[in-house]
């Protein structure tokens, strides 16, 4: 098993980030838009990273065709990977939450959301990232509060969390 890496349709920092997160960790990752996902197999891979702006993320249609590509498969776990928004006015961080509560409640698993921007350099380099057993896992390097887990029915909750 290994880790996808998949950025939404447009997302051009998505797709250069989550490419040069993919050469970090090229042994155990496969990286392709979230458009390409049905030409993929679904025994692959046990871990989703989605990388790209919150409203990139948020934006109608990413996040369904993520959960019809993890439904049949194995992936239960995904990694929302966000630099915040692109530009001012841009989407908020509770509707990322609020996405990633969707995907965990109709693909039956666990979202970690960073739960400030992330810097392009950040995800691209792998520094938020380590290498395991299957794949790679989010990383907690100074910050154990960085990631914001999100399980299946949870209640979104307070999003200033996300501020």
């Amino acid at each position: 098993m290994t880790t996808l890496i998949t950025w939404p349709h447009g997302s051009a920092a998505g797709e250069r980030e989550g490419q040069r997160l993919h050469k970090a960790f090229a042994d155990t990752t496969t990286c392709v838009g979230i458009d390409a996902l049905d030409g993929l197999g679904h025994e692959y891979f046990n871990l989703v990273i989605v990388v790209g702006h919150d409203e990139d993320i948020a934006r109608k249609g990413a996040v369904e065709a993520l959960i019809e590509y993890a439904r049949p498969s194995d992936i239960h776990h995904a990694v929302f990977a966000s630099f915040g928004p692109a530009a001012r006015g841009g989407a908020e961080r509770s509707d990322l939450a609020t996405v990633a509560q969707t995907f965990a409640d109709n693909a039956g698993g666990h979202v970690l959301v960073a739960s400030r921007a992330l810097s392009f350099d950040e995800v691209g380099s792998g520094a938020l990232f380590v290498a395991g057993d299957f794949g790679i896992d989010p990383a907690h390097p100074a910050d154990p509060a960085l990631w914001k887990e999100i399980h299946r029915s949870d209640s979104v909750g307070d999003a200033s969390a996300f501020a």
